[in-house]
Protein backbone atom coordinates (compact mmCIF):
# COMPACT_ATOMS: atom_id res chain seq x y z
CA UNK A 1 0.00 0.00 0.00
CA UNK A 2 1.14 3.40 -0.59
CA UNK A 3 2.23 3.80 3.15
CA UNK A 4 3.69 1.14 3.55
CA UNK A 5 5.80 2.29 0.51
CA UNK A 6 6.01 5.28 2.33
CA UNK A 7 7.20 3.64 5.56
CA UNK A 8 9.93 1.95 3.81
CA UNK A 9 11.47 4.79 1.89
CA UNK A 10 11.71 6.80 4.67
CA UNK A 11 13.39 4.06 6.87
CA UNK A 12 15.72 3.65 3.97
CA UNK A 13 16.59 7.54 3.64
CA UNK A 14 16.69 7.79 7.60
CA UNK A 15 18.95 4.80 8.22
CA UNK A 16 21.17 5.70 5.52
CA UNK A 17 21.77 8.99 6.12
CA UNK A 18 21.07 8.06 10.52
CA UNK A 19 23.20 4.69 10.98
CA UNK A 20 22.70 4.79 14.80
CA UNK A 21 19.73 4.69 15.33
CA UNK A 22 18.11 1.07 15.93
CA UNK A 23 15.42 1.28 13.47
CA UNK A 24 12.53 -1.15 12.86
CA UNK A 25 9.03 -1.19 10.59
CA UNK A 26 6.35 -2.56 13.11
CA UNK A 27 3.40 -4.20 11.42
CA UNK A 28 0.86 -7.08 11.85
CA UNK A 29 0.00 -8.58 14.89
CA UNK A 30 3.15 -8.20 17.06
CA UNK A 31 3.11 -4.21 16.12
CA UNK A 32 1.36 -3.17 19.41
CA UNK A 33 3.84 -4.75 21.67
CA UNK A 34 6.83 -3.58 20.03
CA UNK A 35 5.75 0.08 19.72
CA UNK A 36 4.65 -0.09 23.42
CA UNK A 37 8.56 -1.20 23.84
CA UNK A 38 10.06 1.70 21.65
CA UNK A 39 11.86 4.51 22.83
CA UNK A 40 10.15 6.84 19.76
CA UNK A 41 7.29 5.60 17.36
CA UNK A 42 7.25 7.41 13.71
CA UNK A 43 3.58 6.32 12.26
CA UNK A 44 2.91 6.36 8.72
CA UNK A 45 -0.60 4.34 9.60
CA UNK A 46 -3.39 5.57 11.64
CA UNK A 47 -3.32 2.85 14.27
CA UNK A 48 0.47 2.79 15.15
CA UNK A 49 -0.35 6.50 15.68
CA UNK A 50 -3.12 5.22 18.06
CA UNK A 51 -0.81 2.51 20.14
CA UNK A 52 2.33 4.80 20.25
CA UNK A 53 -0.02 7.40 21.88
CA UNK A 54 -2.04 5.31 24.31
CA UNK A 55 1.20 2.86 25.27
CA UNK A 56 2.73 6.39 26.53
CA UNK A 57 5.04 6.25 23.63
CA UNK A 58 6.83 9.46 22.02
CA UNK A 59 4.76 9.68 18.75
CA UNK A 60 5.72 11.33 15.54
CA UNK A 61 2.89 11.65 12.73
CA UNK A 62 3.73 11.19 9.33
CA UNK A 63 0.36 12.35 7.16
CA UNK A 64 1.15 9.97 4.10
CA UNK A 65 -2.78 10.83 3.79
CA UNK A 66 -5.52 12.82 5.85
CA UNK A 67 -6.35 10.27 8.48
CA UNK A 68 -2.95 10.43 10.19
CA UNK A 69 -3.49 14.09 10.33
CA UNK A 70 -6.68 14.34 11.90
CA UNK A 71 -5.92 12.29 14.68
CA UNK A 72 -3.09 14.09 15.76
CA UNK A 73 -5.18 17.21 14.97
CA UNK A 74 -8.52 16.10 16.80
CA UNK A 75 -6.12 15.24 19.68
CA UNK A 76 -4.38 18.74 19.82
CA UNK A 77 -1.48 17.08 19.32
CA UNK A 78 -0.63 18.89 16.18
CA UNK A 79 3.05 19.87 16.86
CA UNK A 80 3.63 16.00 16.59
CA UNK A 81 2.82 16.13 13.25
CA UNK A 82 6.31 15.78 10.97
CA UNK A 83 4.73 16.97 7.86
CA UNK A 84 7.66 19.56 6.47
CA UNK A 85 5.02 22.07 4.77
CA UNK A 86 3.50 23.00 8.58
CA UNK A 87 7.21 22.99 10.14
CA UNK A 88 9.03 25.30 7.41
CA UNK A 89 6.50 26.18 4.72
CA UNK A 90 8.13 24.91 1.94
CA UNK A 91 9.10 21.35 1.14
CA UNK A 92 11.59 20.84 3.50
CA UNK A 93 14.37 17.64 3.81
CA UNK A 94 12.54 14.60 5.15
CA UNK A 95 15.07 13.12 7.00
CA UNK A 96 16.50 16.87 8.73
CA UNK A 97 12.88 17.08 10.34
CA UNK A 98 12.45 13.57 11.68
CA UNK A 99 16.23 13.78 13.09
CA UNK A 100 14.76 17.04 14.92
CA UNK A 101 11.60 15.21 16.06
CA UNK A 102 13.61 12.32 16.76
CA UNK A 103 15.83 14.03 19.17
CA UNK A 104 13.28 16.16 21.08
CA UNK A 105 11.37 12.99 21.28
CA UNK A 106 14.10 11.05 23.03
CA UNK A 107 14.97 14.58 25.05
CA UNK A 108 11.09 14.86 26.54
CA UNK A 109 8.85 16.02 23.87
CA UNK A 110 6.32 14.18 22.68
CA UNK A 111 4.95 12.82 25.81
CA UNK A 112 1.10 12.10 25.94
CA UNK A 113 -0.34 14.38 28.75
CA UNK A 114 -3.59 12.07 29.39
CA UNK A 115 -5.53 14.64 31.48
CA UNK A 116 -5.23 17.09 28.34
CA UNK A 117 -6.55 14.45 26.10
CA UNK A 118 -8.75 13.45 28.14
CA UNK A 119 -9.79 17.13 28.04
CA UNK A 120 -9.81 17.38 24.60
CA UNK A 121 -11.92 14.27 23.44
CA UNK A 122 -14.56 15.55 26.40
CA UNK A 123 -14.77 18.76 24.20
CA UNK A 124 -15.23 17.20 21.15
CA UNK A 125 -18.20 14.47 22.54
CA UNK A 126 -19.72 17.52 23.52
CA UNK A 127 -19.59 19.59 20.84
CA UNK A 128 -20.99 16.43 18.53
CA UNK A 129 -23.85 16.23 20.90
CA UNK A 130 -24.58 19.52 20.80
CA UNK A 131 -24.76 19.25 16.51
CA UNK A 132 -27.09 15.85 17.03
CA UNK A 133 -29.45 17.95 19.43
CA UNK A 134 -29.13 20.80 16.19
CA UNK A 135 -29.44 18.63 13.53
CA UNK A 136 -32.89 16.96 15.55
CA UNK A 137 -34.52 19.97 16.18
Amino acid sequence: SEDLSLCKQLFQEFSERNPYYPMEIVAGINGERKIAEASVCVATRFHGAIFGITSGVPTIGVPYGAKVQRLFQFLNLGDWIADSTLKTGNDADWNSILHEMIQEALAGKFRPNYSQLKSGIKAHKEALADLDLFIRN
